[in-house]
């Protein structure tokens, strides 16, 4: 697997400092970041994060046009453990051009998207990958909030090659199995027009 977007230093540097004024200043409250032991953590498979807003999302653009970068993301783990990550770093550009970091996170899809990421590197989507005509693309955390929708975004330099594979758990009729842009954003369209049409029966 191939990027072609590489992190920059800065990114896992932001990410490193924060967590030292962090811990300094007034400690984690996420249980795991609590105990671990920060002079043996590493930083592992950096990778940008692409949001897509609600009105973005309803608007039926592709998903290329609907999403905005919004920093990087880390997995954070022990080294004596490096394939159980213990939480994850976001890391947002800032308004000057640097970087800081922006959250820490021990939430359920830290594991699910590790194991998704592991899915990847083992070859178990190998044959998905060879149908494209593109040898080199940037994987991507792809989120759309508005209906809970957490995969990471296979993103070839064409576009019709690209290919999302959803994390566990799931937008309801969704599998998490390799999918085109152009069948996933319908669904997650319906799951939002639901969701809306749920909300105003309530009011």
């Amino acid at each position: 697997m191939t990027s072609s977007v590489p992190c920059p230093d800065a990114v896992q540097k932001a990410a490193i400092d924060g967590m030292r004024k962090r811990a300094s200043a007034r400690g984690f409250f996420t249980p795991k970041l609590r105990k671990a032991n920060l002079s043996a953590i590493e930083l592992r498979h950096p990778h940008r994060v692409a949001f897509v807003p609600l009105n973005a999302l309803l608007s039926g653009a592709n998903l290329s046009e609907a999403t905005r970068i919004a920093g990087w993301r880390l997995f954070i783990s022990e080294s004596t453990n490096l394939n159980e990550p213990i939480a994850a770093a976001y890391v947002a550009l800032t308004n000057s051009g640097g970087y800081r970091l922006s959250e820490l996170n021990e939430g359920q899809f830290v594991a699910s998207t590790m194991n998704a990421f592991q899915t990847l590197l083992s070859g178990d989507q190998a044959a998905f990958r060879e149908e494209s005509q593109s040898p080199a693309f940037e994987l991507l955390l792809l989120t759309v909030p508005a209906v809970y929708f957490v995969g990471l975004w296979a993103r070839f330099d064409c576009e019709d090659d690209d290919w999302v594979l959803p994390v566990h758990p799931t937008t309801r009729g969704l599998k998490c199995s390799p999918i085109s842009p152009a069948k996933l954003l319908p669904i997650l369209r319906d799951e939002a027009e639901r969701s809306r049409g749920n909300e105003l029966a309530i009011e």
